[in-house]
């Protein structure tokens, strides 16, 4: 009997000793991040002569309070600063484009010849600012402001319209121009 019982205590004590041995897995995790722009709605800043309507993450209405000298139809200084919140995980490039190349009188015709003394559009100083660098132009320079960064940017992209004023005077009417901001990864 004595046999029998030392056999079991063998039998009992190999699993202790087993718990012994260390054992480990791995798990590997692995994931991908698109590359992607995403703007935020468009924030007024400093404004003259001018408010901003609605915005959404698409659009913003901006009115000029008045365009021309009512006594003379010569148009009037404004200034309008907007800006986007704005995330690019990438490289990435921003755009502006003027619609009209100015303020353009609705019906009147690019190209065409103003009334004698007279004329059709107002014209404005676009700028744009991204991730510490800007780009300047008038609006009626038919090439779009542009503006290239080479990494992923976090930030604040800013527009701003200033209109000078002066020169001839307008032809009466309603006067509309769309600058389309352009925010998409570089490739």
């Amino acid at each position: 009997m004595r046999f029998a019982i030392g056999a079991l205590a063998l039998i009992v004590a190999a699993p202790a000793a087993a718990q012994n041995v260390a054992v480990s897995q791995q798990i590997q995790f692995a994931g991908d991040a698109p590359s992607a722009c995403v703007v935020g709605a468009a924030r007024a800043g400093a404004l003259q002569n001018a408010t901003v309507g609605a915005t959404d993450t698409s659009s913003a209405s901006v009115q000029i309070t008045e365009l021309a000298d009512p006594n003379t139809a010569v148009a009037r200084p404004a200034v309008i600063r907007v800006s986007f919140a704005a995330i690019c995980t990438a490289a990435n490039n921003v755009t502006v484009t003027s619609r009209n190349g100015g303020m353009r009188r609705v019906g009147a015709v690019a190209g065409a010849t103003d009334p004698v003394g007279f004329t059709q559009v107002a014209p404005y100083q676009l700028t744009v600012t991204w991730s510490g660098a800007s780009a300047s132009g008038a609006s009626g320079a038919n090439t779009p402001l542009t503006l290239s960064a080479g990494q992923a940017v976090r930030g604040d992209l800013g527009l701003e319209l200033n209109f000078a004023g002066g020169g001839a005077p307008l032809v009466s009417g309603t006067y509309e121009d769309t600058v389309t901001v352009e925010v998409k990864v570089a490739g």
